[in-house]
């Protein structure tokens, strides 16, 4: 019975066994299981690694390397091994310079995670090779540090890519910068980006506002606010509103005023919907143009002078010519027989026909000096006072011929001029004659002269006549130029005085100076520089005045 009883207990035992066995297999299979799905995902796990990095890197809490993959090798030409062991500091001495090595230790003292930090290594050529690692703190499972574990890439060629496109951006810059005229880049929302110093400068008024980022509308609202656009003031808005519809329509060209200057603005849109602006100061080119107006309006107007100063002379020359050749023929054929008073009347009219063709001949020689540069003065001491008094008498008969007053007025102190006697009897006569032809019956022409403050000599001629409106007072001292056109005209004259008289004047470094007022007369006044005047001597008692001398004979 005891034999059958540990029988069975054997027995039992035995079952128990391998019960307890076959759990325990059980276990080993299922955990083996797991170690192989384990390694499996580690196994991923690497072959991610090696897609998304070059290598993998490991520090101890002393943030020494552990473990380097064997891939840097072939990135960075380095063993592995000669990197354990060793801080980031002491296995890649050039990676950083000391600030960036004090900033990357700082950031791993407070154990944050390390995130797209470039590195550089010199190769055994001497070459740079550029680094970027990524790595996250290790802790165990009470919370304590271990250390780092990271990742690691080559992007040398990104480098050398971002420092191409760098400089590329350089030369642009540098490219825009030298521009004469003002470029500006606008983003797709008007904003602006980049803009070149002479833009700046085309930009008057508005410069505070011109920031990159601002918009575009902002910048010409500071700019129409400043006054430097004369087109808008009056209708601000506008303006405002026309200039951003004809933005939309770029590519446009259009010339506006700003600040006194004439710019020529361009807009063109790239192909990514930014604008690009251009800004050409034409304020030159506008003058050239103007300049270019007037001189053809000039010569138009010149050209019209010149031909009815044609008219004149016909008539001019015509006149005299034929009272010459007339009265020349009664006295040669003896037409009136043995008349001889009638003839030597005759002879005296061919006499002032002569005089009056000699004096345009005269005239027309003195402007051909003039426009050649060759006007030459004689220049001499002499009395202003006797060559007024000569001029007057000169004069005399045509203005009692037309019923007008002429006289003097003399100075209250009697004094020489330094000058060319015969061209300041040419200016005198002129300006005389002219305010006799134009002063009608029962006027005055008054002759006048002195010395102002500065010791200047100033003679003066003024009249009752017609006077000149004033829009031609500049025109009626060009040549050819008469207040009357060939058709209309009722008094004789070349128009060539006037012009003759203000180069003799300004020969002499005078100052012509006309004041007129239509229906009531004219002024016309001839101001010599100090350093021609020159004071008379105190008269001897014991001399007789000249004039008793000229009244005795």
């Amino acid at each position: 019975m005891e034999s059958g009883t540990e029988v069975w207990i054997a027995l039992g035992t035995a079952v128990g066994a391998a019960v307890v066995i076959g759990a325990l297999w059980t276990k080993l299979r299922a955990r083996s299981a797991s170690l192989r799905d384990a390694e499996n995902q580690i196994q991923r796990l690497r072959s991610l690694i090696a897609v998304s990095a070059d290598w993998t890197w490991d520090q101890d809490d002393q943030l020494r390397f552990t473990h380097i993959s064997e891939s840097i090798r072939k990135v960075l030409s380095i063993n592995p091994q000669d990197c354990i062991g060793k801080t980031r500091r002491e296995a890649f001495p050039d990676a950083l310079d000391s600030g960036g090595f004090a900033a990357h230790e700082k950031l791993q003292a407070r154990r944050a995670p390390i995130r797209s930090l470039r590195l550089r290594h010199r190769i055994e050529n001497g070459e740079y090779r550029y680094i970027e690692i990524d790595g996250d703190p290790v802790f165990d499972s009470a919370g304590i540090f271990r250390g780092y574990r990271g990742v690691g890439r080559d992007i040398s060629f990104q480098v050398e890519a971002e420092r191409e496109a760098t400089e590329t951006q350089r030369r642009f810059l540098s490219a825009i910068e030298a521009r004469s005229e003002g470029i500006s880049f606008w983003d797709q929302t008007d904003r602006l980006r980049l803009y070149n110093s002479a833009y700046r400068a085309l930009a008057p008024g508005a410069e505070s506002a011109l920031q990159e980022g601002v918009r575009f509308e902002d910048y010409i609202r500071a700019s129409v606010d400043s006054g430097a656009l004369p087109d808008a003031i009056g209708r601000e808005e506008q303006w405002i509103a026309n200039r951003l519809e004809m933005r939309k329509r770029a590519p446009s060209t259009h010339e506006l005023m700003r600040g006194g200057r004439w710019l020529k603005v361009t807009e063109l849109r790239t192909a990514d919907g930014w604008l690009l602006q251009t800004t050409l100061d034409i304020s030159d080119i506008k003058e050239r143009e103007a300049a270019m107006r007037r001189a053809v309006a000039d010569a138009d107007i010149a050209n019209r002078a010149k031909m009815e100063f044609l008219a004149v002379m016909s008539h001019e020359l015509r006149t005299p010519l034929n009272a010459i050749i007339g009265f020349s023929d009664v006295i040669r054929n003896r037409v009136l027989g043995d008349a001889m008073d009638t003839y030597m009347r005759y002879a005296e009219h061919i006499n002032e026909s002569g005089t009056h063709l000699l004096a345009l001949i005269n005239d027309l020689l003195d402007v051909s000096r003039i426009e050649a540069g060759r006007l030459e003065l004689e220049e001499s001491a002499f009395s202003v006072n006797e060559l007024i008094g000569e001029c007057a008498r000169m004069l005399r008969v045509r203005a009692d011929d037309k019923d007008v007053d002429l006289t003097v007025e003399e100075a209250e102190t009697a004094f020489c001029l330094n000058a060319d006697r015969r061209a300041v009897k040419q200016i005198l006569v002129n300006l005389a004659s002219n305010a006799i032809k134009f002063t009608p019956a029962g006027g005055s022409v008054r002759l006048s002269y002195a010395i102002d403050d500065r010791g200047r000599v100033k003679i003066a001629v003024a009249d009752t006549g017609i006077g000149i409106p004033e829009d031609r007072h500049e025109v009626v001292f060009r040549p050819f130029e008469q207040l009357e056109n060939a058709h209309s005209r009722r008094h004789d004259g070349t128009g060539l005085g006037l012009f003759i008289t203000r180069n003799l004047a300004e020969a002499h470094k005078g100052v012509i100076h006309l004041e007129s007022t239509v229906g009531k007369g004219t002024v016309v006044s001839v101001t010599f520089p100090a350093e021609r005047t020159i004071d008379l001597p105190e008269p001897d008692p014991s001399t007789p005045p000249r004039g008793s001398e000229v009244g005795a004979s």
